[in-house]
């Protein structure tokens, strides 16, 4: 089982109420996986116990049956009405689907509210739901791509709002020679599973308003883990500029590792310096930043970011799938980005929590890491 969802609490919340936890499941045999899940599975349980109950119909019984591998399930309370929705990611080999509901809390009942919406890509592996609510964004794993979909006012999808391929064009770092734009270069060490981009999960990260913030918007960043390139992408989310159509504007890669010459290449377009501008696409916007290195070799494969629960705290948890490893790094609060390299103690192996933290040579797996896998699952 894959995709759990605790529902959050709502205002008023009764510790006596039933605890509701969705679980999603793959339903098709895949390279990574023997697939024997029929859907969502909603599972009510005791608070204090965690024992199952068992007065609901619903208890334990497949729902949204139509979907092939729901493998990851976020939840979303409306904080006007208090109505729980929840948003399924189905990850298809094909092109993969969103999938919407209504959920109620007594029951477990998921109630599917209009169509599927494509997730313009393959591999979905995971969505959540943008801070507000006006969107769903998801990650695509097979086609490494970034997906943004409008949330309406009943829970409902409606139309794909933005679409970022990876690794996005026109993104620039700051150079001895000048502003250049990065060129990933594939495959890079891991072959086997790192033959392209492969977006694996989407973080939104606060940052401070900008000129193209619109009236009343909090400003935020998605963070875009990309096991295929080795980079944690950052794009700014706009939803006050929808009527312009921008969502999201690419903006930098925010991790890489320092030794990068054979791998990522800077390219310096026609001897000259990359200007600062950039021509306008319908729905993203490149702007030049500053590459910031983390300091970490090739090959570790990021899958997973994770913001410290402290919104005081501006710290990123990058978990490593390739080579067994997490590293922590602080987080500007003006752009959301984390920056510079791991803090103290560095990138730790956590296949062994007694191990000092280990950093392999440029281009060299970690020692704490198993074998690279044969497959290329997610």
């Amino acid at each position: 089982f894959l995709g759990t969802s605790l529902a959050p609490m709502p205002s008023g919340f009764r510790r006596d109420k039933p605890l509701l936890v969705l679980v999603g499941t793959y339903g098709e045999k895949l390279p990574h996986v023997q697939g024997e899940g029929e859907g969502v599975y909603a599972l009510l349980l005791d608070r204090r116990t965690l024992s199952p109950l068992s007065g609901s119909r619903f208890h334990g019984v497949a729902q949204l049956r139509s979907t092939r591998n729901p493998s990851w399930i976020t939840s979303w309370r409306d904080p006007l009405t208090g109505q729980l929705y929840c948003y399924v990611a189905d990850e298809r080999t094909d092109t993969g689907l969103i999938f919407a509901a209504r959920v109620d809390e007594a029951s477990g009942e998921l109630t599917q509210l209009g169509s599927p919406m494509s997730a313009g890509g393959s591999g979905t592996c995971h969505c959540a739901v943008a801070p507000g609510g006006r969107h769903v964004v998801a990650a695509n794993y097979g086609s490494g791509s970034v997906v943004a979909i409008e949330r309406l006012p009943d829970g409902s999808l409606g139309r794909q709002a933005a679409l970022v391929q990876l690794p996005p064009k026109g993104v620039l770092v700051d150079t001895p020679i000048g502003k250049c734009e990065i060129l990933v270069r594939f495959p890079r060490v891991n072959a086997a599973r790192q033959e392209g981009s492969h977006a694996h999960h989407v973080v939104f990260s606060p940052r401070r308003p900008t000129e193209h913030t619109a009236a009343g918007d909090e400003a935020f960043t998605l963070l875009v883990p990309d096991l295929g390139s080795d980079v944690v992408w950052a794009l700014e989310y706009k939803p006050g500029a929808e009527q312009q159509q921008n969502v999201l504007r690419q903006q930098e890669n925010v991790l890489r590792p320092v030794a990068q010459q054979q791998q990522n290449v800077l390219r310096q377009q026609e001897n000259a310096v990359r200007p600062a501008v950039l021509q306008e696409h319908d729905i993203l916007r490149p702007v030049a930043v500053t590459a910031v290195h983390g300091g970490l070799f090739d090959g570790g494969g990021c899958r997973h970011v994770a913001l410290h629960p402290d919104p005081r705290v501006r710290v990123a948890y990058v978990a490593y799938e390739l080579t067994s490893q997490v590293a922590a790094y602080a987080v500007d609060p003006a752009t959301g980005h984390p920056t510079g390299t791991p803090l103290p103690p560095g990138p730790v192996c956590i296949l062994d929590a007694t191990a000092p933290p280990s950093v392999s040579a440029p281009g060299h797996p970690s020692v704490c890491a198993p074998p690279p896998p044969s497959g290329s699952a997610p």
